[in-house]
């Protein structure tokens, strides 16, 4: 690490960092965010401040009846402090803005930290350690959601399950472990979920594999491992369910966010791992009966006192508006070519090779074949709802990011200290190479709604717009909006898409009427593009009206041929 070549890998790693993770200079204007999300988090952070009370709800959204939020609020518990440390300086909006575009940033280096403290006990050359932040700064899976402006939780939840499933990987080996570091796994566990529930499954990755633990000899400390687990989930689940509670109580049950079902999983998850305790059974094989019975024991009891989780998310929202709202998000689609394989499965991909390789060679210790063993499943499991849906790919990039640093010290071990380099080189640099050459089907639009902001300054009625840009127009006006995309239930959206779908002029007029519009604002897309929304139909009258065809009762206000957007006002009876 002191070598000349050392520093100047360090260099170039920091200097990617903030070129690419930055975005540098753009973010040093601080007033543009990249996407609804963030831009409804600082939409709910502003509305906090102004009432002094925490919302969940979008008073201003669903034209004007307010929406209803799924989202935990301790994401913008985490940026509070730090917007009024900084609100005397730059003005309430100001603040929340430069925290909103530094969040991401600051969240990818910690992340970063997590997998190069997760990778440390492992790698024995050190200079490969810096394949992990040279990895993670070349990972678009990473990249996505670490971004300047990225406001939001998904790269916490890959911090913590990385945290957590480290110390339970320290709680099972001799690689730096503490006697504590099971209780800490159950810590992060809990951490995690109360951010998402998107965290469950990586929770229960690391109690089965504390488990597992138990299975050669039956030792009584590996049983107390997982009892030490379960506890520290069920206080941390408890704290923050106390802490942020759903937005219908504390004895409301939500699928989507951290209440009442996964508050009581913990303790259901302890009294299992008390009983696997007591359990004194000879062979592995009765002891992987009983450990299979015990959770599966607790996990139909679980879902027989909760039948609500088996319903799903929203379940009263049609089929067809599912399908037009998620079968058009970017982050729940599969991963359908061989570039996006790579360049956000390639982190699983390598994860999944490494842990096959070293499982080859633990044939003949039992006790390392099996944890190596559900370490692979583990790798097999995230890439597979990688390649299903992308928004999952960063769990298999954090893989792979602390793969390639044990991997590359393992190969200069072998075959020397350039060929170690250049193949991790290779292996860092081929992710980003083929998100580069391959875009995909994202959505790019060319619409810069802050063009908006003075038409519709002092606007109070219902605009009609884009859900992906309605977030961005509460937060920029005072008007209210018909649908934004975060949110539970589905009328707003059943607004937008009925008004957005008319293949008539009078259709879309009885849909605008029927949603309180007064205005219209659209996108005028590139020539050849349209709305995902409507690609299935032919032309609506709302892409007529963006080529000048207007009906009677409609006039324009507006134009901005360089932010693409046209104003529309429906004329009175």
């Amino acid at each position: 690490m002191r070598s000349p070549a050392g520093y100047v890998l360090l260099a170039i790693v920091v200097a990617s960092y903030v070129l690419i993770v930055f975005n540098w200079p753009n973010t040093l204007t601080f007033d543009k965010l990249p996407d609804p999300d963030s831009w409804t988090r600082a939409v709910l952070l502003r509305d906090a401040l102004e009432t002094g009370s925490w919302q969940q709800i979008l008073g201003r959204d669903s034209s004007g009846y307010g929406t209803s939020l799924h989202w935990t609020r301790l994401v913008e518990i985490l940026a509070l402090p730090f917007v009024l440390l900084l609100e005397p300086f730059l003005g309430r909006d100001g603040a929340i803005l430069v925290v909103a575009t530094l969040f991401g940033p600051v969240l990818f280096g910690s992340l970063t930290a997590a997998l190069w403290w997760a990778a440390r006990p492992f790698v024995g050359w050190k200079p490969a350690m810096l394949f992990v932040p040279a990895a993670a700064v070349m990972a678009p899976a990473l990249l996505a959601y670490g971004g300047a402006g990225r406001f939001g939780h998904h790269l916490i939840i890959p911090l913590c399950a990385a945290v957590a499933l480290a110390h339970a990987v320290r709680a099972v080996s001799d690689c730096g472990g503490r006697a504590n570091s099971a209780i800490y796994a159950g810590l992060w566990c809990g951490a995690g979920t109360a951010f998402s529930v998107e965290m469950l499954p990586f929770a229960l990755l690391a109690f089965a594999g504390l488990a597992l633990s138990w299975l050669p000899d039956g030792n009584e400390a590996a049983a107390g491992r997982v009892e030490g687990c379960t506890v520290g989930f069920t206080v941390i689940t408890a704290a923050a369910w106390l802490l942020d509670p759903p937005n219908g109580g504390l004895l409301s049950i939500e699928v989507d966010r951290l209440s009442l079902p996964y508050v009581l999983l913990g303790p259901l998850l302890l009294a299992a791992a008390k009983a696997l305790r007591r359990v004194n059974l000879p062979g592995a094989g009765r002891r992987l009966a009983a450990l299979l019975g015990a959770g599966v024991l607790a996990g139909v009891l679980w879902l027989a006192a909760f039948p609500e989780l088996a319903q799903g998310i929203a379940p009263e929202t049609p089929i067809e508006v599912q399908r037009l709202i998620w079968g058009n998000n970017v982050e729940f689609r599969p991963l359908a070519t061989p570039l996006r394989l790579i360049a956000f499965g390639g982190g699983g991909i390598l994860a999944l090779l490494f842990f096959s390789l070293e499982l080859l060679k633990a044939q003949g210790d039992w006790r390392r074949f099996w944890l190596l063993s559900y370490a692979t499943l583990c790798a097999a499991t995230l890439l597979a709802i990688c390649i299903i849906h992308l928004r999952f790919a960063p769990y298999a990039a954090a893989a792979g990011v602390v793969a390639l640093a044990i991997l590359a010290s393992r190969l200069r071990e072998r075959v020397g200290l350039l060929p170690a380099g250049v193949f991790g080189t290779i292996l860092a640099v081929a992710p980003l190479y083929a998100a580069v050459t391959d875009a995909g089907n994202a959505r790019i639009s060319s619409c810069n709604v802050a063009a908006a902001a003075g038409w519709l300054k002092d606007e109070r009625d219902v605009v009609l717009v884009d859900i992906d840009f309605a977030p961005e127009l509460l937060w920029r006006t005072s008007a209210m909006t018909v649908a934004a995309p975060y949110h539970r239930g589905y009328k707003g959206i059943a607004r937008y898409l009925r008004a957005s779908r008319a293949l008539t002029d009078d259709d879309a007029r009885a849909a605008l009427e029927a949603a309180r519009v007064k205005r219209v604002l659209l996108c005028a897309l590139p020539a050849n593009t349209r709305a995902p929304y409507v690609a299935d139909l032919p032309k609506t009258a709302m892409e007529r009206w963006k080529r000048g065809q207007l009906p009677g009762w409609l006039h324009k206000d507006y134009e901005d041929d360089a932010a693409g957007l046209i104003l529309l006002s429906l004329s009175p009876e």
